[in-house]
């Protein structure tokens, strides 16, 4: 008689490759190494992070607390992909992952920049004008909720809340290029793209004292420090004039010289409109020199 005797531990080895122990002990520590490293890399780079993406103090707080919770959230649904596709495919997974969870927070946005923008404006006096153009409603809500908590703390806060409620606007339009065509027909004497890309919509701008390139590069740079002449357009001027330069304190001179036959060419048309005028001597000073 042949007694065979199995057990689930020897089962088991003879189903399980012999792989030693000191393999899943380097593949677990790189593991944990990788994520270190990923981890690490960001970590250090969390206060360019928020001036990138314009997070105030309690707004990056709240998503670095997020994390545990979020963590222990995933330990059950870890537990159930381990057992369903095994730790392999799993861990890979998560290399794969993490940093695209990081980058997610790109993602996210502020009004804090753009409220203190929109206040640097009406401060002026009662008849600034500071308008935002942007196509997210949440935004929209958001800036108008910072307006009022900032301008109550300014020494113009009057001037400023009266700038607002006369001459102020943030305005919901279905696309950027529909603000590009407001601003264009506005045409500011400051202009901010505060978008991820103000390059490219730059040249659609036609109407603009002055523009200003992205959240970094906001309006009183230019006025005190950047370089460019202060002395703007206003009152929408912007459409047929610039801002002040070397060139508007320099004497031009036109020089004409034109050949027998442009003229001899040309004369009618410079009598017609010369007559058109009602400048009858205009007229025969052309004529006279074509006559044969």
């Amino acid at each position: 008689m042949e007694l065979t005797i199995s057990t689930p531990r020897l089962a088991a080895a003879r189903i399980l490759p012999r792989t030693p122990r000191a393999f899943y002990r380097t593949a677990i520590n790189a593991f944990f190494f990788v994520m270190g490293m990923v981890f690490a890399s960001w970590a250090v780079r969390i206060p360019d992070i928020k001036a990138a993406l314009q997070m105030s103090d309690a707004a990056l707080g709240s998503v670095l607390l997020a994390a545990p919770p979020g963590e222990m959230l995933s330990i059950a649904p870890t537990a159930w992909l381990i057992g369903r596709f095994r730790s392999r495919r799993v861990i890979m997974l998560g290399l794969m992952l993490m940093p695209c969870a990081l980058l997610s927070l790109a993602l996210a946005g502020s009004p804090h920049w753009l409220a203190a923008d929109m206040l640097s404006q009406a401060e002026h006096d009662m008849l600034a004008s500071a308008i935002l153009l942007t196509d997210d409603i949440t935004l929209a809500e958001q800036v108008q909720q910072e307006l009022e908590k900032q301008c109550s703390q300014l020494p113009k806060a009057q001037i400023a809340g009266k700038s607002l409620m006369d001459w102020g606007a943030i305005v919901v339009v279905p696309n950027i290029m529909t603000a590009v065509a407001i601003a264009n027909r506005v045409a500011p004497e400051h202009l901010e793209l505060c978008v991820r890309d103000p390059w490219a919509l730059l040249p659609h701008i036609r109407h603009a004292g002055a523009i200003f390139m992205g959240q970094h590069s906001p309006e009183p740079v230019g006025d005190y420090f950047a370089g460019p002449n202060h002395v703007l357009p206003t009152l929408r001027t912007a459409r047929f004039s610039s801002a002040l330069s070397v060139q508007n304190f320099c004497k031009k001179t036109s020089i004409v010289a034109t050949s027998p036959a442009f003229l001899l060419e040309n004369a009618p048309a410079i009598a017609s409109l010369a007559r058109l005028e009602g400048l009858e001597a205009h007229a025969r000073s052309v004529e006279i020199r074509s006559k044969r």
